[in-house]
């Protein structure tokens, strides 16, 4: 569409080590230019010493078009989502890896949770996350994690069994 869409972030550094952001998002996304889309997202980032805290919050608004389907009748798509997660770390072994002086190593704990629909119940899910993450260098990344994933299905109550996952992974930047 020839409609224009207004994004922006407000950051903010209270003290050494703390940064708090605010982003924001509103405008249309459809072709004809007929449906909003609004986000907007609290992000954080605490450090002291070796530990660190890193968090986001979003929210998100549409105006959706549903479909006049069966299919569309049973499962519409939600018009309000949110989600976050918030992750501790540890640094430690800084230069422990001889050939990489700049060599570290993090423990983290991570919980995220997303609302597919905020205005009914169920359709969310929720993960716990351990991991130990290795750089090398600062732009590459070596992590080995395990994570149980929690759903509650539309209009559900009560959470399933969690879904175990162990993920192995590298990561590179350039």
């Amino acid at each position: 569409n020839q409609n224009k869409a207004i994004a922006g972030r407000l950051s903010a550094s209270p003290a050494l080590g703390i940064d708090l952001g605010l982003s924001g998002h509103h405008g249309k996304y459809d072709n004809e230019g007929a449906h909003n889309l609004s986000i907007v997202a609290l992000d954080l980032d605490i450090r002291r010493g070796p530990f660190q805290l890193i968090g986001e919050g979003a929210k998100v608004s549409a105006d959706v078009a549903q479909a006049a389907t069966l299919l569309a009748a049973a499962n519409p798509t939600a018009e309000s989502q949110m989600g976050f997660y918030a992750q501790a770390g540890y640094h430690f072994g800084f230069g422990a890896i001889r050939r990489y002086p700049e060599s570290v190593f993090t423990s983290v704990v991570r919980w995220d949770r997303v609302d597919y629909d905020t205005d009914r119940d169920g359709d969310d899910e929720q993960a716990a996350t351990l991991g130990l993450n290795m750089r090398p260098v600062e732009g590459t990344v070596v992590k080995a994690d395990y994570s149980w994933t929690w759903t509650r299905g539309v209009g559900g109550t009560t959470w399933s069994l969690p879904n175990k996952l162990f993920s192995f992974s590298l990561a590179t930047y350039f």
